[in-house]
């Protein structure tokens, strides 16, 4: 599924994206935080707005899981990796340079 940087995703959409189940996607979001979706209002229900960042997100620990990783070793592995990358990128000036490392 293609979606641009400023699109959302309502959660049935963004559980199909990432192939998992509503309920692995709720569990996922509610009880370990993997991401933080937007909530919208309409009337007295909210509904939950996934972002393109959060797909990405829920697609890296979807592979980790697929690679062997238990659920929860699979949020730490992605939180480490997303901090170090974090850490590894170098800002000169106004931009923001990213040093390429094969592993990510």
């Amino acid at each position: 599924m293609a979606l641009r940087e400023t699109s959302r995703v309502g959660s049935i959409a963004a559980a199909k994206a990432v192939g998992i189940s509503l309920r692995q996607l709720y569990y996922w979001v509610q009880v370990l935080h993997i991401v933080h979706p937007r909530l919208q209002s309409h009337g007295r229900r909210r509904f939950r707005s996934f972002s393109a960042e959060d797909l990405r997100t829920l697609n890296a620990v979807k592979r980790l899981l697929g690679s062997g990783y238990t659920l929860r070793a699979a949020v730490r592995r992605h939180a480490r990796s997303r901090r170090a990358r974090k850490s590894a990128s170098v800002t000169m000036g106004t931009r923001r340079y990213r040093p390429t490392f094969s592993r990510w």
